[in-house]
């Protein structure tokens, strides 16, 4: 502890000495610190969550600053062995400093990648904690942005939506986390008409136009599924921080029921995507709102449109896969139907790149990340319809010299 500490001290001291302009760090910067001990809410034990609390209480008390300094932690709920909050214990422990946490609820490109999800009214599970830094809340979440500030200010009641009867354990907890996550909660005061989603849209795209925006973040697909805005996208397989895309042709490991089921997710994303384009692309046709507004509303136009294009090639290569996996798991030799669908497909895919090649970029997104691999799925789709086109070919499952399988570099 001690020696973290004379580290922290050291890396403070350099870092309050940058000045640009008005931009003084010594005033203007958190330096929030997260290792060692990121402490997760379930894969923590309650003694080494004890400890690292400890240990970081003791390290901001040999620090000779804390200013301007905050310990970090991952979100934090029960002691699993006990019915006490965990932050009760970080807030009467570390006392020299500030803690915050990094709060991952879901909508956030780990857990998935809704566009919207309730769980910052569980915030004041972690009330005791300094701040909050929601993990979600990107460009296309605006409404989310909001409702995330509404219970960071009013963590224990708000006006809107609060949790009654709230949680008494780990549990319990997790239960109710997970059925929000999952979309399985969906509370009357936040979706239902003249709840939360309603009224921010309202605040955010005008009165007119407003509730019908609206619909789009209420949007749910059979088993939770939202419209697809990215092509890097969680909910489809395709994330970049713990998804290896699982839908491979030489996937041997994938069921007969993970088949159906993915199956079933890229019909439902499909489904939902195809009707956030419709209800913005009729919202844009009379939309007389301000130009800033239009060309933020246009631009996820857009990207919904190719999402929901993606969304549908995936659906119909999963189909085809199906067809095909049987065939083969029959012994079947007949594959003219899948030969011609798969013909189809390679056409549709090169409409899709094609299309991709036409959007164009938007302040918003300054670094391109909503772009990020939108033309290298619809190559992936190909390589793998050729693929399987080779199976058919050589009458063999898994046909020879196929690119080795993706590895994740981090996570």
């Amino acid at each position: 502890a001690g020696a973290f500490a004379y580290y922290i001290d050291s890396v403070l001291e350099r870092i309050r000495k940058v000045k640009d302009g008005d931009y003084d760090a010594s005033k203007h910067t958190v330096v929030r610190m997260a290792s060692p001990g990121y402490l997760y809410a379930e894969a923590t034990s309650d003694e080494d969550f004890d400890t690292g609390i400890k240990f970081w209480s003791k390290v901001t008390e040999y620090m000779k600053d804390t200013r301007n300094f905050a310990v970090g932690f991952r979100e934090q709920f029960f002691y699993h062995e006990k019915d006490l909050s965990r932050a009760e214990f970080a807030e009467n422990q570390i006392t020299s400093a500030m803690s915050f946490v990094h709060n991952f609820c879901g909508a956030d490109g780990f857990y998935d990648d809704k566009l919207f999800t309730p769980t910052a009214s569980l915030n004041y599970i972690m009330k005791g904690y300094d701040g909050i830094i929601c993990a979600n809340g990107n460009a296309f979440q605006e409404p989310l942005q909001l409702f995330n500030a509404q219970y960071l200010w009013n963590s224990m009641s708000d006006v809107f939506y609060s949790v009654n009867p709230k949680p008494k354990n780990q549990n319990e907890f997790l239960r109710l986390f997970y059925d929000m996550i999952n979309s399985r909660v969906r509370p009357p005061e936040i979706y239902d008409e003249n709840g939360f989603i309603d009224i921010i849209c309202q605040k955010l795209y005008g009165e007119k136009h407003g509730k019908k925006i609206a619909c789009i973040y209420k949007l749910s697909g059979k088993n939770g599924e939202q419209p697809i805005p990215c092509a890097s996208n969680v909910d489809i397989y395709t994330g970049f921080a713990k998804i290896v895309f699982p839908m491979r042709w030489d996937n041997t490991d994938i069921t007969s029921c993970e088949i159906a089921l993915k199956y079933e997710r890229f019909s439902e994303c499909a489904r939902v995507t195809c009707k956030a384009h419709k209800i913005l692309a009729e919202v844009l046709e009379v939309y007389d709102g301000g130009n800033d507004v239009k060309a933020d509303l246009k631009w996820l136009c857009e990207c919904f449109d190719m999402g929901a294009r993606l969304c549908l090639l995936f659906e119909e290569y999963m189909k085809i896969y199906q067809e095909l996996d049987n065939k083969f798991k029959s012994n079947s030799s007949d594959f003219a139907y899948e030969k011609e669908t798969l013909k189809s497909l390679k056409s549709h895919i090169a409409d899709y790149l094609a299309f991709v090649d036409t959007i164009s970029g938007n302040p918003v997104d300054k670094f391109g990340g909503a772009e990020v691999r939108r033309r290298e799925m619809g190559e992936h789709l190909d390589y793998w319809a050729d693929i399987m086109l080779l199976s058919i070919e050589t009458n063999n499952r898994i046909p020879d010299n196929i690119k080795p399988l993706a590895t994740k570099e981090w996570w």
